[in-house]
């Protein structure tokens, strides 16, 4: 009935400049009597715009061209025999061939990113072959096989096959974190395994000392988790890295933190005076209360990344 697929139908393909003219096409047969492409910048419901689509030979086409620079969302509204539908992403909002929704409250909707410039791209970047690593679960290099500085309130896996489980509490919070005990030795002793299958680029995930396995509640900037090693450890694996012509990037979260964290503190692990503490605090700025301390705005809703 209506096709479309956003990561050919869409032209240009991928994150665009702002003010860039944006072409949607989509494929519909005579049972689509009327198309429109609804789109709004996020979080701003007040500024959605429907955009009447131009019938052709095979379906529908309109361009969009959007003025400013984040993330823009769109779906499609269709008039068929069989009234009013809508047209989005698959269930999880991902790209590719979308699907009708009957309803309007169940539509997911397309991500689109506007940027203002795009940065240059370093020439060894554009021809990288990466691997992502999840640092706790990727290797363990302790010959014995313990694990670096046990965090307290968490547990360890007793054997590396191991399926993993999260400990949660009734409103769905993580009470215990697991971990594996994979750490920067480990990696660095993976390295000629790497280098063996091509791989010349690694992405690493969090290092930051955090409470969590994942390490994107960032505790504190300036300090490797403990879990994963030393300063002179890091040193070391960067250098084995280098030395085989590797390139390394870490993951770096900056628009949240840990409500654990020496800039939050909600629960007093650090000495620093964090926003949770006071308002008074030097970092209390960077965080937005609805009511103090505890309602605030954080990461898609989650209490532990104010």
């Amino acid at each position: 009935m209506f096709q479309f697929d956003s990561f050919t139908d869409r032209q240009p393909f991928g994150a665009v400049r702002k003010a860039t003219t944006i072409y949607f096409t989509a494929k519909a047969d005579g049972a689509v009597t009327q198309a429109s492409l609804i789109i709004m910048p996020d979080g701003r419901g007040d500024q959605t715009e429907t955009l009447p689509m131009t019938k052709s030979p095979n379906g529908y086409t309109v361009s969009f061209a959007p003025q400013t620079a984040g993330l823009w969302f769109y779906h499609f509204e269709l008039q068929t025999d069989e009234g009013r539908q809508r047209f989005g992403a698959v269930d999880g909002g991902f790209g590719g061939i979308g699907q009708v929704y009957p309803e309007n409250a169940d539509v997911n909707s397309y991500q689109l990113t506007v940027v203002n410039e795009f940065d240059p791209v370093p020439e060894w970047y554009q021809h990288a072959r990466f691997y992502h690593i999840f640092v706790d679960r990727f290797n363990n290099g302790n010959a014995d096989g313990h694990v670096n500085a046990p965090k307290a309130n968490s547990f360890i896996y007793g054997r590396q096959s191991d399926r993993p489980m999260y400990i949660r509490g009734t409103n769905g919070e993580v009470l215990r974190w697991d971990f594996y005990g994979g750490n920067l030795t480990g990696i660095q002793q993976k390295l000629p395994l790497l280098a063996a299958r091509g791989i010349n680029a690694l992405y690493l995930s969090p290092i930051f000392q955090a409470r969590s396995n994942h390490r994107y509640d960032t505790g504190d900037y300036y300090a490797i988790d403990e879990v994963l090693g030393t300063l002179h450890d890091f040193k070391q694996f960067l250098a084995a890295a280098h030395q085989l012509g590797m390139h390394v990037i870490l993951d770096g979260v900056f628009n949240h933190v840990g409500a654990d964290s020496r800039y939050f503190n909600a629960v007093n692990e650090y000495d620093d005076v964090g926003a949770a503490n006071s308002l008074d605090s030097p970092y209390a700025s960077w965080f937005s209360f609805k009511r103090f301390p505890e309602d605030y705005n954080s990461w898609w809703g989650v209490k532990d990344l104010p």
